[in-house]
């Protein structure tokens, strides 16, 4: 009782922030075209975590698919971060303060997975 009810909060938390990603799709500009596509399919992703609060067990598909979708994530913008050749512009620095940021947040993904998959 106490898993899938931390489950549905986690869900809940990261169905907002996911949802939010559609705030950030409202503020750029139209030359950053991967950025709002992007953002769109996270928006997307994080009403269905919204509607998954409801019955966590019948969308485990769909909260593992998230979990190890932002593993991914998380391992692609650690590997850009650590690029040893593009570090010497101060534009890069910011870049790669940015993304190591954005990993350190993905961790919260595994936290989705192990609860989601013990039961």
């Amino acid at each position: 009782m106490i898993r899938e009810r931390t489950l549905k909060i986690a869900l809940g938390l990261f169905g907002v922030l996911f949802s939010a990603a559609i705030l950030a799709f409202l503020r750029w500009e139209r030359n950053f075209v991967f950025e709002q596509m992007l953002a769109s399919v996270y928006a997307t992703l994080g009403v269905f975590l919204l509607l998954a609060v409801r019955n966590p067990s019948a969308n485990r598909s769909l909260i593992a698919f998230t979990a190890w979708s932002s593993l991914a994530h998380v391992a692609v913008m650690a590997m850009s971060a650590r690029r040893p050749a593009a570090r010497g512009t101060s534009a890069c620095r910011r870049q790669c303060s940015s993304d190591r940021a954005r990993a350190s947040k993905g961790k919260g993904g595994w936290i989705l997975i192990s609860m989601a998959l013990e039961e």
